[in-house]
């Protein structure tokens, strides 16, 4: 049966089935003289048949079997008067016939077989070509969804970048290098970066985003790193598209670029994308990753400046309070004076608890509703400061007040920074914390009348 299936052996077994039949019906039901006293040989089906079905080698091969089956052991013999070439030709007439119907025949089906072999093999070649075309239609498709969305996504990150620019610009160095992480985070949707700060010669790290425990990423370079000397020394941007950054890099990174302040030109420190997606690594990204390093240098530089001028004022004319650099020296004065006068020194210090959840008005609002509660409410000795974070920090000085007199304070000041607070921000929530500089010591004559009490 497995060899019936095949196209090489089902025109033999055809040939033996047909062969053999007949030889045995001529054998046994005619008069055995291979069907030679019929007008049309049987024979002829059977060339035909196999011509047609399966070509010229099969169509030959039953031409041959077929005169084997018609002439072995019984060739007629020839003549009395029967030249010899009339004998050779009654003897081959039918072969010759029988080969030449085969070769014409089985010309014209191995044509057909040749044509519908290229038939197939076009077929299959559209089948594969309609295949590739449908995978490249899918993923053209999926390119266009995701260009799309990354349209639209820029279209709406216009508005994010804007906000996250405006949030470095600060005038607290601290709230610069926070604002830059968002800014970041809007143009380049970076998976992993970090930020290092040159300080003492020595780049640190100073904020780290997308790390895991399985990452190596040092936490300082030195001057010998060679991506110090590239960023730092050279002031070069650094980045994985070209072959001699990828070198210097050493996969510590995709992209470094130095915050470089423009107006000065001091090296701030640097931004390190560790990891980024394939369409997010372009030149327009980096180009403005570059303008926006100069701008976050600019930021921080000029939020330094700020709070080295801030250290050296003595009011804060943002919020009308005493300096936060101010509040040091009066501070050290006034400990000197309550050891040596024997008076009791408190400072409250003022925390705005939910400064997320506030607008930039409010925020701004904040200090000058502070001023004006501590106005109501403080001694004219008392004094007020700004503390470590302006705007949302803020530090009461209390002389000759003890720590039960500044409960009271607080209580007082609890109110009247709820009223003044009430018409533009109700939602603000301080938080107070009380902290004694120096108590105030018992004289000898008071702990002498303690005693004998």
């Amino acid at each position: 049966m497995a060899l019936l299936r095949t196209s090489r052996a089902a025109p033999l077994w055809e040939i033996v089935l047909f062969l053999g039949t007949a030889l045995a019906i001529d054998q046994f039901l005619l008069d055995g003289n291979r069907f030679r006293s019929l007008p049309e040989h049987p024979f002829w089906i059977l060339v035909l048949l196999i011509a047609v079905q399966y070509g010229t080698n099969a169509a030959l091969l039953a031409a041959l079997a077929s005169t084997i089956a018609l002439l072995a052991g019984h060739v007629p013999p020839q003549g009395v008067f029967q030249d010899r070439f009339a004998w050779l030709f009654e003897v081959c007439r039918l072969p010759l016939l029988w080969f030449v119907a085969a070769v014409i025949l089985g010309e014209l089906r191995m044509r057909h077989i040749r044509e519908r072999a290229r038939l197939r093999t076009e077929l299959t070649e559209t089948a594969d070509r309609e295949r590739v075309l449908a995978e490249a239609c899918k993923k053209l498709s999926a390119v266009k969804d995701t260009l799309e969305t990354r349209v639209a996504a820029q279209l709406r990150t216009a508005v994010g970048v804007y906000d996250a620019a405006r949030a470095i610009e600060k005038l607290e160095p601290s709230e610069v290098l926070l604002g830059v992480a968002n800014l970041i985070r809007s143009v380049m949707n970076p998976e992993k970066f970090s930020l290092y700060l040159l300080r003492n010669g020595v780049l640190e790290l100073s904020h780290a985003e997308g790390w895991t425990v399985e990452d190596s990423f040092p936490e300082r370079y030195t001057p010998s790193a060679t991506i110090f000397q590239e960023a730092i020394g050279r002031q070069r941007m650094l980045s994985v598209a070209n072959p001699e950054d990828e070198i210097a890099l050493s996969g510590q990174g995709m992209i470094v670029a130095p915050l470089i302040a423009p107006d000065t030109g001091r090296v701030i420190g640097i931004l390190k994308i560790e990891r980024l997606g394939f369409l997010d690594l372009n030149f327009s990204n980096v180009q403005t990753l570059k303008v926006l390093c100069q701008w976050v240098g600019a930021a921080y530089e000029n939020a330094q400046h700020y709070q080295a001028a801030r250290e050296q004022s003595v009011v804060n004319t943002q919020t009308e309070l005493f300096a936060y650099g101010f509040l040091s020296r009066l501070l050290a004065l006034l400990t000197l004076l309550a050891e040596r006068a024997g008076f009791d020194l408190t400072m409250v210090v003022v925390r705005l608890e939910n400064a997320g959840d506030l607008s930039g008005e409010q925020l701004a609002s904040v200090p000058q509703a502070f001023g004006r509660a501590v106005s109501r409410v403080l001694r004219k000795s008392d004094l007020a400061f700004d503390y470590q974070r302006t705007g949302t920090e803020f530090a009461v000085v209390l002389p000759a007040t003890p720590m039960e007199g500044a409960r009271a304070v607080v209580e007082k000041l609890k109110s009247s920074l709820k009223d003044a607070l009430e018409p533009g921000v109700p939602q603000a929530r301080f938080g107070f914390g009380i902290h004694t500089i120096h108590e105030k010591q018992a004289s000898e004559e008071e702990q002498l009348e303690l005693h004998h009490v």
